[in-house]
């Protein structure tokens, strides 16, 4: 069995850590590995015995979270064991950046879709910032779609908290709406009360920073 922690202490990296530190709040200690080498190590462990990892992790570090989520991520298990690991790391969630890492490294087959997308929309109505922060996230990089193109924008404007990050996690969101479905979005936005006016204006320059939005498209929502 792999030697986890003596892994990621070989991997530390003092000036990498001082710089996170910075960038990601809460009070974590960190090693300052890299995430390629997260990554690596994260894929080791998922074919080795990874189901003995995850009953007995550790979380001194701030890696040791971002690590079991990326275990959780590769190791191949069926969708309900999967989503069991879900229910047990989404509430150790507690920073944007093991939230957004976590959401974007496993994808659901079609197949699996909705199932993960009636999983995830719960944790909307918690009233706690890193598990809304999660399904905002899980919305953006999974299923903005035809089909779930509505209710993803009324249900993140219909869950409200004065949250930073799950604010940022809903611009990021509802801004990669309007990418791929702009005219559907702008509708949306039109109504400037959907949102609360700190987060609507997140949601405007978000837009208004994106490449793959044409100037024409810019200058409507600036509009707004």
């Amino acid at each position: 069995m792999i030697d986890v922690r003596n892994e990621l202490l070989a991997l530390a990296d003092i000036k990498n850590a001082e710089f996170e530190s910075k960038l990601i709040p809460g009070h974590f200690k960190f090693l300052g590995v890299r995430l390629p080498f997260m990554r690596i190590l994260a894929k080791r462990i998922a074919k080795d015995d990874w189901r003995s990892y995850l009953s007995n992790y550790e979380l001194e570090y701030y890696e040791d979270r971002m690590l079991m989520g990326f275990i959780i991520s590769y190791a191949k298990m069926s969708l309900d064991e999967r989503l069991k690991y879900y229910k047990l790391f989404v509430p150790l969630i507690n920073n944007w950046s093991i939230c957004d890492s976590f959401c974007t490294t496993w994808k659901p087959l079609d197949t699996d879709r909705q199932k993960v997308w009636r999983f995830i929309l719960p944790y909307l109505k918690t009233g706690e910032e890193f598990k809304m922060r999660f399904c905002a996230v899980m919305m953006l990089t999974h299923f903005i779609d035809e089909e779930h193109i509505d209710n993803i924008i009324i249900k993140l404007a219909n869950a409200k908290h004065s949250g930073r990050y799950y604010k940022t996690g809903v611009a990021w969101a509802i801004s990669t709406c309007f990418i791929k479905f702009p005219d559907l979005t702008f509708e949306y936005l039109k109504c400037k009360d959907i949102f609360d006016n700190e987060t609507y204006k997140m949601i405007i320059r978000k837009i208004c920073d994106s490449f793959r939005v044409t100037k024409e498209m810019k200058n409507r929502i600036r509009s707004l």
